[in-house]
């Protein structure tokens, strides 16, 4: 992401932010703990391809040597402090004065539509809002998301951790999730494997569906409707391999139907 320094409203955008003078403040990291394995594949992706999203941070009267606090943005500040050594960082600086809520929800927005954010990480970031005195319909409006959405992400805490680590690696739809966490905990491993095989199914039945015949194969089928004495279908599998004109192929198809 190529940048200069400007401001646009209330964010003034700084290519080169000391990272001595930002806190990260683990109350504003809603995912959690921070996996040593991801921050390091994070790195590398940084170190390959550049920070495509700068952190956000607000300035805060804080102890010295901080000046800013971070919004949004605490996995690819760690892995750019941690594992890359940098000393500067580019920065999103939010201007606009907010409350400890305001930017909690913006770290929150900002991780919901992340696409590496799994269902079970989801889950125990709403439920942390949640437990903090927030209703459902309070969140769905602060995060543009349906009471539903919300509701389904949480019942994944209600599964057992053998299909919780399933829904990771599956990201299973709402509805699967609202049908496993309909189940009793003894059921569900079963209720996964019923799910899972008819997924396959369906999986197999459009690649099917998505496989082209083969030019040899319209030919094959043209001869031996020809054979059966189809002719109408044989002139149309004709005119589809080029081999009869259109006009010709459509007074065909006209008298056909007299």
């Amino acid at each position: 992401m190529i940048m200069t320094q400007q401001t646009f409203d209330h964010i003034k955008f700084d290519p080169n932010v000391p990272v001595e003078k930002i806190y990260a403040d683990p109350a504003f990291n809603c995912r959690g703990l921070l996996d040593a394995t991801r921050l390091m594949e994070l790195a590398d992706s940084i170190s390959l391809h550049g920070l495509q999203l700068p952190i956000m941070i607000q300035p805060l009267d804080l102890p010295d040597p901080f000046k800013y606090r971070i919004i949004s943005g605490h996995r690819r500040f760690s892995a750019c402090t941690k594992f890359l050594h940098w000393v500067t960082i580019p920065a999103l600086i939010n201007l606009q004065p907010m409350s400890d809520n305001d930017a909690k929800f913006l770290n929150l927005v900002e991780n919901i539509n992340r696409q590496d954010l799994t269902q079970l990480e989801a889950a125990y970031i709403l439920q942390n809002f949640i437990q903090s005195g927030y209703s459902v319909h309070e969140l769905a409006s602060k995060i543009n998301k349906s009471v539903g959405w919300i509701q389904s992400q949480l019942s994944i805490l209600s599964l057992s951790p053998v299909i919780q680590t399933t829904v990771i690696k599956k990201r299973l739809s709402v509805d699967d999730i609202d049908y496993l966490a309909s189940l009793p905990e003894s059921s569900q491993e079963q209720g996964l494997q019923f799910l899972l095989s008819r997924k396959r199914k369906y999986q197999k039945k459009s690649k099917k569906l998505q496989q082209r015949p083969k030019l040899a194969d319209l030919r094959h089928m043209m001869h031996f409707l020809m054979d059966c004495n189809c002719d109408i279908a044989a002139r149309t599998l004709a005119w589809a391999l080029g081999l009869v004109p259109t006009d010709v192929f459509k007074n065909e198809a006209r008298a056909a139907t007299k």
